[in-house]
């Protein structure tokens, strides 16, 4: 009798570590209990992309979920900021895991990230509720700011409500960046974003090793973000996107008013477009390094979109160049070579038959060490064509008072139409 008892024993131990075996080939895990770990945390500035990582025995699909919050408060996974994480698999039998966060709107101060396993259940009346695991990790960091303060909006035109979304191109699977944009909304107003996959497409892959099917469609990613004070009266917004979850595609970036309906989406009422273009990850890439401390100097144009001759608008943008530094902005035909352009450098006047404008614009103290900067633009003198905007450092020979353009810069496009 004992020796029975020995053998089914050990029929059912062997039989649970098949199942075991079968597991670890399937989610590159051996989870007994979760756990998670969270990379160290560089400090950084409020505006910065902030991509946090770590590893799990998590299995592949199931999902992490970050509370960000005051480091003097309790963890609590249901408040303060959140973001979901990305499973990868990993070496062995621990996966990795990153999150991308868009810091512009968190207070600067000291804060704790706490890790979360979350399972979603699809109750009875059709909505989805969350459970949420114990802690699995914790780490902290800092956001520093320059505590510097805005330009007010001046005497201005009254403007009709808008909503722009900068250009945002081509773009690789994996990829983490920051999509962002102008509004003339008010600071603190929410907003709605979603990311549409413009079709069906789906990707079934077998893996090689397991032989395991998994079939993966692109996502619809939606969000509230809050818009923050900017420059001339011209607000900003942006979220953090990370794409490791999504399939090659075209995507369209929607950015609106929250109490717009989810059937009018970019349809109705004040919003915003530009379309994403996901391509497959080069086999050699690697992730870009998220900006912080110590990032090269840069300047960035806010797209202006389609505008009408005789209009007067504000060309806007934001640099980590110090405020009361001065940028050169070009307006110049895109690829037309009918035109002229002739600037007297001691005067600044411009004289001929041209279709540009070029002119210094100071740049004014922003929030969280990104400055912000401003260009009026008078349409009057220009010819309806599609113009290219350049915003640069520059100098001036003395001597000869030409100026010399500087390697900072940045670009964005617009069309003029009559």
């Amino acid at each position: 009798m004992k020796r029975n008892y020995l053998t089914w024993a050990g029929v059912i131990a062997a039989g649970l570590l098949v199942v075991l075996f079968v597991s670890i080939l399937l989610t590159g895990t051996f989870t007994i209990l979760p756990s998670a770990t969270i990379d160290p945390i560089a400090d950084r500035n409020t505006g910065d992309l902030m991509v946090i990582t770590g590893t799990t025995n998590l299995p592949l699909f199931s999902y992490i979920s970050l509370s960000i919050l005051p480091a003097s408060q309790p963890p609590d996974p249901t408040k303060g900021r959140g973001a979901d994480a990305s499973i990868a698999r990993g070496s062995g039998m621990t996966n990795t895991w990153s999150a991308a966060v868009d810091t512009t709107d968190i207070t600067p101060g000291d804060y704790r990230v706490d890790a979360y396993q979350r399972t979603t259940t699809n109750a009875s009346d059709g909505t989805f509720r969350f459970t949420y695991s114990d802690l699995l990790a914790s780490s902290r960091f800092r956001l520093d700011s320059s505590n510097g303060t805005l330009s007010g909006p001046g005497s201005r035109e009254i403007m009709e409500p808008f909503i722009t979304v900068n250009e945002i191109g081509k773009k690789s699977i994996g990829d983490k960046f920051l999509v962002s944009g102008t509004t003339s909304l008010p600071p603190d107003t929410d907003l709605l974003y979603a990311v549409i996959q413009q079709s069906n497409t789906s990707i079934f892959t077998i893996d090689t090793k397991t032989r395991n099917e998994t079939t993966l469609g692109g996502l619809t990613r939606t969000g509230i973000i809050s818009v923050s004070p900017g420059i001339e009266g011209i607000n900003r917004w942006s979220f953090a996107l990370d794409t490791t979850r999504f399939i090659p595609d075209k995507y369209q970036v929607v950015v609106t008013l929250e109490n717009t309906s989810a059937e009018n989406i970019g349809k109705e009422g004040i919003f915003g477009t530009a379309y994403l273009t996901l391509r497959e990850t080069p086999s050699n890439s690697t992730e870009s390094p998220s900006p912080g401390p110590g990032s090269p100097l840069f300047i960035t144009v806010d797209t202006p979109g389609t505008r009408h001759f005789g209009e007067r608008f504000t060309i806007t943008g934001t640099t980590n160049l110090p405020a009361g530094d001065d940028i050169m902005v070009q307006i110049t035909p895109s690829f037309t070579s009918a035109h002229t352009l002739v600037v007297d450098p001691k005067t600044g006047s411009m004289g001929g038959e041209f279709s540009g404008i070029m002119g210094g614009v100071p740049v004014v103290r922003g929030t969280g060490g990104i400055n912000l900067w401003s260009m009026l633009v008078e349409t009057a003198t220009l010819k309806p064509t599609k113009y290219e905007i350049n915003a640069s450092t520059y100098t001036e020979d003395p001597v000869t008072r030409k100026i010399v353009f500087g390697n900072v810069s940045g670009t964005a496009q617009f069309t003029l139409e009559s």
